[in-house]
């Protein structure tokens, strides 16, 4: 299914039209370049958000990921509980943020 046929089909001629237009009236060429721009800034959104969870536990810990695992055993301020959970939702986020790296950089 095209993106033409798409619009025929879940959508009315009119309201077709008027998405074009307004998409128009905002500066875009097209129905997919709006929605590519629209895309990319809710990754960087997803990313921003990324970067935020991930300052507060370089704040919590006074170092990087890397330093934070490797030094895991070391740090005896915080209990082992906090120091896993903490720790996977450091390496989720790091995830997250690769992912959408990687979708980014193949919408650039």
């Amino acid at each position: 299914m095209t993106a033409t046929n798409f619009n025929n089909e879940s959508m009315g001629l009119q309201q077709t039209i008027e998405l074009e237009n307004a998409v128009h009236s905002r500066g875009f060429n097209s129905i997919g370049e709006f929605a590519l721009q629209k895309i990319k800034d809710e990754i960087l959104k997803d990313m921003q958000e990324s970067l935020r969870i991930m300052a507060v536990y370089e704040e919590k810990y006074e170092m990087s990921y890397q330093e934070f695992f490797e030094q895991f055993h070391q740090l005896t301020s915080f209990s082992v509980f906090e120091k896993e959970d903490d720790g996977m939702e450091w390496r989720a986020e790091l995830e997250v943020l690769r992912i959408n790296e990687k979708r980014l950089a193949k919408l650039l």
